[in-house]
């Protein structure tokens, strides 16, 4: 059936492909085509002459110009435009042969004509990337948890514990790593973004919510960096959400 449909939809793409070669057309000669753009020239100088969008004396040399080259133009040979005779089926034929059989031995040595149909979802998860991905992922929190736990007074280690959790989607936990950080008060981390990412991990953990917790925190994070985005975003958001 699906062949049936491809086969339906190359023969239309065909059509208007050699339709152009089945057929006569107009050929019209350089001559034309200039008179044509000096014409619209010489209109578009005499619309700005009744605007008075340019003064009057370069309006004169522009429209002398324009007709000087339009009378040249016209000079140089007929408007008339003449018949071309259509290549016909002789031009027509070899061409749509040569792209039909082109595509199909294209899609058959790239394509993979004989292989089911195959969401992008599910490819994702084909062949255990997706268990693969997590298990990598879940190794690396491990091992950042194990040496925030070691450090406990280390803030960098919790911030990047909590930076590792928020992107598994494990909000509640990332909220607590993060707030840990915050609690150390390290001068050598940026307070303003750290406080917006404790109040981000607090607001999904909620679901959306912007929390009591997590407003708190947003409003530190202005307080100590007025140019935290994040946090005015938020601090917005919780507005809405007040009504």
């Amino acid at each position: 059936m699906i062949w049936i449909a491809i086969g339906i939809i190359a023969a239309g793409a065909l059509w208007w492909l050699v339709r152009p070669l089945m057929a006569p057309g107009e050929v019209h000669p350089r001559a034309a085509h200039d008179l044509a753009i000096y014409r619209a020239q010489l209109a578009e100088v005499e619309r700005d002459i009744e605007r008075s969008v340019i003064p009057d004396t370069e309006a004169e040399a522009a429209r002398l110009e324009v007709q000087r080259r339009l009378l040249a133009a016209a000079g140089e040979g007929s408007e008339e435009a003449t018949t071309r005779k259509a290549p016909g089926l002789a031009a027509a034929l070899p061409l749509a042969l040569l792209v039909s059989f082109g595509a199909l031995s294209i899609y058959l040595i790239n394509g993979a004509p004989g292989r089911p149909a195959l969401p992008f979802a599910e490819r994702e998860n084909t062949g255990g990337e997706a268990a693969k991905r997590l298990a990598k992922a879940e190794a690396e929190i491990a091992a950042l948890r194990e040496k925030a736990q070691q450090s406990p007074e280390d803030a960098r280690a919790w911030a990047t514990l909590g930076y590792a959790l928020t992107r598994a989607r494990r909000q509640g936990e990332a909220a607590a790593a993060y707030k840990r950080a915050v609690d150390l008060n390290d001068p050598k981390l940026a307070r303003g973004p750290l406080l917006a990412a404790h109040g981000e991990a607090l607001t999904e953990a909620a679901g959306g919510t912007v929390t009591p917790a997590a407003r708190a925190a947003f409003t530190k994070a202005v307080a100590a960096d007025p140019r935290e985005a994040r946090a005015r975003y938020y601090l917005g958001l919780a507005e809405v959400q007040a009504g």
